[in-house]
């Protein structure tokens, strides 16, 4: 399993359902990556969400300036030398969706390289609070697909990593961990974690020492 998402689907009056939805981001971001090919994901999850989506996987890859010899979206091997990006959209859909779009609550997302292969301890590569008061899109704030709905409720999180800066060591490979939480912040002090949450840990990605381009 590489990723999961709480709750999957509840319904009483009203239904909310959280997923990392295929096809939706924030302009200045990528969108999800579909690898289609993960039988216990497609067995759980399949099509999520209101309206239905496939489900993705964070995108990354390197930038400034990009090498001919890249993999054209995702690129899972990427230069010390060059800005690596991140990027990941959440959603919340449903009808109780607009009933949480305000600043009384809050998500925590954190991103996370783990090493595989020289040991050491996880890198913490980003983490951000924002309430889920909707903004204008744009990447890492939560905004709606269609204000006049009210139905999706967005954030595309893009993160710009410095291998160097970051603590990344040349030639290792790392797991990377997207963990999103959600919190009640109404009642200052009793913060209370909501049961709501996902995570995908399906990529892994290989820093490698500068290279010259082919």
């Amino acid at each position: 399993m590489h990723m999961f998402t709480e709750p999957n689907q509840q319904s009483t009056n009203h239904v909310l359902i959280f997923d990392f939805p295929v096809g939706y981001h924030a302009t200045g971001t990528r969108p999800n990556q579909d690898y289609n090919q993960t039988p216990a994901k497609e067995a759980l999850y399949g099509l999520v969400g209101v309206p239905a989506k496939e489900q993705g996987h964070p995108h990354i890859s390197e930038e400034f300036p990009p090498e001919a010899e890249d993999a054209a979206s995702q690129d899972q091997i990427v230069d010390a030398d060059r800005r690596i990006v991140i990027c990941h959209t959440g959603r919340l859909s449903g009808s109780f969706a607009q009933y949480l779009a305000h600043d009384g609550y809050v998500s925590r997302i954190k991103v996370y390289a783990h090493p595989l292969t020289g040991g050491g301890a996880p890198i913490l590569l980003h983490t951000h609070n924002v309430d889920l008061q909707p903004q204008p899109q744009a990447p890492n704030v939560w905004y709606w697909r269609n204000p006049a709905t009210l139905a999706e409720l967005l954030q595309s999180v893009r993160v710009d990593v410095d291998a160097g800066a970051a603590g990344l060591d040349r030639e290792e490979v790392y797991k990377l961990v997207s963990k999103w939480e959600f919190w009640d912040v109404r009642r200052p002090g009793n913060e209370r974690r909501m049961p709501i949450s996902g995570f995908d840990d399906a990529v892994s990605f290989n820093v490698i020492n500068a290279t010259q381009n082919v």
